[in-house]
């Protein structure tokens, strides 16, 4: 209303219409013609702004729907993603000469968190792993790879760790490559412990931690190659040995462990998780694997990725 105002001022004293001559026939006509031309180009900008509003807030719903629709489906899917991932650990296994206790605690984008323990006769299977990705594409890859190995084990349980992830990548490689065509990989080492004290491993993983009694843990580095990364792994995952006397404690842990972050955005790290096995590597194993991950937890503001860990005492024949 103001800019119509102006208009109509800047148009009378163009005309030289002041209080004390008025405007003739003539220039009030224009002046009207004028002001009715500029309200009509008014009230049509209105117009176009309001319907442009109108169709904006349209498509603003529809962009919500969308969104609303596309969030409940990866919800879903994530759900889906957290029972595939959960349901499968093992419940409370019974190991002869060995005590073993496993935790996981799924990020909000569920990852691909693996571990397994299977009891065979004379022997028992310890695996860890990790799927690259998250959501219930890596949830997928991780069922594959527990399924297999899992079977493996279970057929072959005098076997070389080595020999059957050379066959585990070749069915990992078969179906996430060729099947399902995406390029997933997965790290993992496998352990086979006999009721002797030695463990057998192979696989390319996080770094194991061993605690002895009044010694400070070791740390075993992996020297395998990660699983579906190539068709064949051929002898690119050597075998190892771990000696262990009664007491001696293996923990296993996966990359979220010791990479979850503080405000300050330093990294919980190797080193103290090595510390807190020491401080309490006589303690059940359970009660040792939550005080890890309830570490971690209190470490770290926001949790970004699955967090993992598994440990395993020998106890003696």
């Amino acid at each position: 209303m103001s800019d119509l105002h102006a208009l109509l001022l800047r148009q009378l004293k163009r005309a030289g219409v002041t209080a004390e001559t008025p405007p003739t026939a003539q220039q009030w006509s224009e002046l009207c013609t004028t002001v009715s031309r500029t309200y009509r180009a008014a009230d049509e900008d209105r117009y176009t702004i309001e319907r442009s509003l109108e169709l904006t807030s349209a498509e603003m719903n529809t962009l919500y729907k969308r969104l609303s629709e596309e969030n409940l489906r990866l919800e879903r899917e994530l759900d889906i993603a957290r029972v595939l991932q959960t349901s499968l650990l093992p419940k409370a296994p019974q190991v002869p000469s060995f005590d073993v206790a496993g935790r996981m605690i799924p990020a909000t984008e569920v990852g691909g968190d693996y571990y397994d323990v299977v009891p065979v006769d004379g022997a028992c299977w310890v695996g860890i792993g990790d799927v690259a990705g998250h959501g219930l594409r890596a949830a997928i890859s991780m069922l594959m790879a527990q399924s297999m190995i899992a079977a493996l084990v279970r057929a072959f349980p005098s076997a070389k760790p080595s020999e059957l992830l050379r066959l585990a990548n070749a069915g990992l490689w078969e179906g996430t490559r060729k099947r399902m065509g995406i390029d997933d990989h997965m790290t993992c080492t496998l352990m086979r412990a006999t009721t002797d004290g030695a463990i057998e491993y192979a696989g390319a993983h996080e770094t194991v931690l061993v605690s002895r009694r009044g010694a400070p843990c070791e740390r075993i580095e992996s020297s395998g190659t990660w699983l579906s990364v190539v068709p064949d792994l051929a002898d690119l995952n050597p075998d190892a040995r771990i000696q262990l006397s009664p007491g001696d404690l293996v923990v296993l842990h996966t990359d979220g462990v010791i990479e979850e972050q503080n405000s300050a955005k330093e990294e919980f790290g190797l080193d103290r998780l090595a510390a807190l096995v020491d401080a309490r590597r006589d303690a059940p194993l359970g009660d040792l694997c939550d005080e890890v991950l309830g570490a971690v937890s209190a470490w770290t503001r926001q949790q970004r990725d699955d967090l993992t860990v598994v440990a395993v005492r020998y106890l003696g024949t």
